[in-house]
Protein backbone atom coordinates (compact mmCIF):
# COMPACT_ATOMS: atom_id res chain seq x y z
CA UNK A 1 0.00 0.00 0.00
CA UNK A 2 2.80 2.37 -0.48
CA UNK A 3 4.62 4.25 1.98
CA UNK A 4 1.49 5.29 4.32
CA UNK A 5 1.21 3.01 7.48
CA UNK A 6 -2.29 2.31 6.52
CA UNK A 7 -5.04 1.90 3.31
CA UNK A 8 -7.78 4.20 3.36
CA UNK A 9 -9.93 3.22 0.20
CA UNK A 10 -9.70 4.78 -3.58
CA UNK A 11 -11.29 6.98 -5.97
CA UNK A 12 -10.79 7.59 -9.76
CA UNK A 13 -10.10 11.07 -10.92
CA UNK A 14 -9.31 12.44 -14.10
CA UNK A 15 -6.23 14.48 -14.67
CA UNK A 16 -6.07 17.67 -16.75
CA UNK A 17 -3.29 18.04 -20.12
CA UNK A 18 -0.25 18.63 -17.97
CA UNK A 19 -1.41 15.27 -15.70
CA UNK A 20 -2.48 17.22 -12.49
CA UNK A 21 -5.80 16.45 -10.62
CA UNK A 22 -7.22 18.63 -7.99
CA UNK A 23 -10.02 16.52 -5.89
CA UNK A 24 -11.78 15.78 -2.44
CA UNK A 25 -12.05 12.25 -0.74
CA UNK A 26 -13.33 11.41 2.30
CA UNK A 27 -11.64 9.10 4.66
CA UNK A 28 -13.22 7.27 7.61
CA UNK A 29 -10.98 7.53 10.88
CA UNK A 30 -8.88 10.45 9.48
CA UNK A 31 -8.42 13.03 12.41
CA UNK A 32 -7.68 17.29 12.12
CA UNK A 33 -4.32 17.73 12.33
CA UNK A 34 -2.96 14.04 11.17
CA UNK A 35 -1.30 13.90 7.47
CA UNK A 36 -1.82 11.79 4.31
CA UNK A 37 -0.81 10.66 0.82
CA UNK A 38 -1.89 9.94 -2.19
CA UNK A 39 -0.56 7.38 -4.67
CA UNK A 40 -1.77 7.61 -8.42
CA UNK A 41 -1.26 4.92 -10.26
CA UNK A 42 -1.63 4.81 -13.97
CA UNK A 43 -3.62 2.27 -16.18
CA UNK A 44 0.24 0.95 -16.91
CA UNK A 45 1.12 0.25 -13.37
CA UNK A 46 3.30 3.44 -12.66
CA UNK A 47 3.06 5.34 -9.04
CA UNK A 48 3.22 8.16 -7.73
CA UNK A 49 3.14 9.67 -4.27
CA UNK A 50 1.43 12.96 -3.40
CA UNK A 51 3.08 16.06 -1.22
CA UNK A 52 1.92 15.23 2.76
CA UNK A 53 -0.91 17.06 3.08
CA UNK A 54 -2.23 17.90 6.63
CA UNK A 55 -6.12 17.31 7.25
CA UNK A 56 -8.01 20.12 7.74
CA UNK A 57 -11.77 20.54 8.27
CA UNK A 58 -13.88 20.36 5.50
CA UNK A 59 -15.31 24.45 4.79
CA UNK A 60 -19.22 26.03 6.70
CA UNK A 61 -20.39 28.57 6.06
CA UNK A 62 -23.11 30.19 8.53
CA UNK A 63 -24.50 33.95 9.24
CA UNK A 64 -22.36 35.34 11.85
CA UNK A 65 -25.15 36.05 14.66
CA UNK A 66 -28.64 34.16 15.08
CA UNK A 67 -30.50 37.98 15.42
CA UNK A 68 -29.35 41.37 13.44
CA UNK A 69 -31.50 44.35 15.29
CA UNK A 70 -32.12 47.97 13.56
CA UNK A 71 -34.25 50.65 13.16
CA UNK A 72 -36.76 50.82 10.60
CA UNK A 73 -35.11 54.01 9.88
CA UNK A 74 -31.88 52.78 9.54
CA UNK A 75 -31.89 52.37 6.00
CA UNK A 76 -30.18 49.42 5.56
CA UNK A 77 -28.75 46.65 8.02
CA UNK A 78 -25.14 44.59 7.25
CA UNK A 79 -25.75 40.77 7.21
CA UNK A 80 -22.38 38.97 7.82
CA UNK A 81 -21.80 35.07 6.44
CA UNK A 82 -18.42 33.67 7.99
CA UNK A 83 -16.92 30.24 6.45
CA UNK A 84 -14.35 28.27 8.62
CA UNK A 85 -12.65 25.32 7.70
CA UNK A 86 -10.11 24.93 5.08
CA UNK A 87 -9.88 28.50 3.35
CA UNK A 88 -7.85 27.00 0.10
CA UNK A 89 -11.25 26.77 -2.55
CA UNK A 90 -13.59 28.44 -3.94
CA UNK A 91 -17.21 28.50 -2.40
CA UNK A 92 -20.89 29.44 -3.05
CA UNK A 93 -23.96 30.17 -1.01
CA UNK A 94 -27.59 30.90 -1.67
CA UNK A 95 -28.56 33.65 0.84
CA UNK A 96 -32.90 34.91 0.64
CA UNK A 97 -34.85 37.08 3.12
CA UNK A 98 -38.70 35.49 3.67
CA UNK A 99 -41.17 37.31 5.74
CA UNK A 100 -41.97 36.57 9.23
CA UNK A 101 -44.13 39.04 10.90
CA UNK A 102 -42.24 41.86 8.62
CA UNK A 103 -43.95 42.39 5.18
CA UNK A 104 -41.93 42.67 1.87
CA UNK A 105 -42.35 45.56 0.08
CA UNK A 106 -43.95 47.73 2.95
CA UNK A 107 -41.44 46.47 5.55
CA UNK A 108 -38.27 45.68 3.82
CA UNK A 109 -37.05 44.97 0.66
CA UNK A 110 -36.65 41.33 -0.66
CA UNK A 111 -33.36 40.08 -1.56
CA UNK A 112 -31.38 36.69 -2.86
CA UNK A 113 -28.35 36.08 -4.22
CA UNK A 114 -25.23 33.98 -4.07
CA UNK A 115 -22.04 34.99 -2.15
CA UNK A 116 -18.82 33.34 -3.32
CA UNK A 117 -15.84 33.19 -1.21
CA UNK A 118 -12.30 32.83 -3.31
CA UNK A 119 -9.98 31.06 -1.35
CA UNK A 120 -8.55 32.54 1.76
CA UNK A 121 -11.55 34.39 2.46
CA UNK A 122 -13.22 34.01 5.25
CA UNK A 123 -16.09 36.31 5.07
CA UNK A 124 -18.93 37.91 2.80
CA UNK A 125 -21.81 40.69 3.48
CA UNK A 126 -25.20 41.46 2.26
CA UNK A 127 -27.16 44.72 3.08
CA UNK A 128 -31.41 44.48 3.53
CA UNK A 129 -32.74 47.48 2.58
CA UNK A 130 -35.26 48.58 5.51
CA UNK A 131 -38.68 50.86 4.08
CA UNK A 132 -39.54 53.36 6.21
CA UNK A 133 -43.02 53.80 7.26
CA UNK A 134 -44.88 55.88 8.93
CA UNK A 135 -47.39 53.15 11.40
CA UNK A 136 -46.35 53.04 14.78
CA UNK A 137 -45.79 49.12 15.56
CA UNK A 138 -44.41 46.57 17.45
CA UNK A 139 -40.82 45.18 16.51
CA UNK A 140 -40.87 42.71 12.75
CA UNK A 141 -39.24 40.02 12.11
CA UNK A 142 -37.56 38.78 8.80
CA UNK A 143 -36.67 35.61 7.73
CA UNK A 144 -32.63 35.17 6.82
CA UNK A 145 -31.66 31.94 5.03
CA UNK A 146 -28.52 30.20 3.46
CA UNK A 147 -28.91 27.41 1.27
CA UNK A 148 -27.47 25.25 -1.60
CA UNK A 149 -24.17 25.66 -0.61
CA UNK A 150 -20.77 24.16 -2.95
CA UNK A 151 -17.64 23.16 -1.85
CA UNK A 152 -18.46 23.60 1.90
CA UNK A 153 -21.61 22.33 3.89
CA UNK A 154 -24.01 24.76 6.12
CA UNK A 155 -22.72 25.25 9.97
CA UNK A 156 -25.21 25.26 12.64
CA UNK A 157 -26.51 29.38 12.44
CA UNK A 158 -27.97 28.59 8.77
CA UNK A 159 -31.09 30.60 9.49
CA UNK A 160 -31.09 34.19 11.44
CA UNK A 161 -33.67 36.89 11.74
CA UNK A 162 -33.81 40.43 11.30
CA UNK A 163 -35.63 42.75 13.88
CA UNK A 164 -37.03 45.72 12.76
CA UNK A 165 -38.00 48.40 16.03
CA UNK A 166 -40.08 51.18 15.26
Amino acid sequence: FGEGFQYRGTTNVMTDASGDATFTFTFAGLMLGQFATVTATSADGTSQFSEAVEVTAAPAVEFSASNYPTAEGSGTVLITVNRTGDLNVTTTVNFATSPNTATAGADYTHIAGTLTFLPTESQKTFLVTIVQDSSDEPSELINLTLSNPTAASLGTQSTATVTIAD
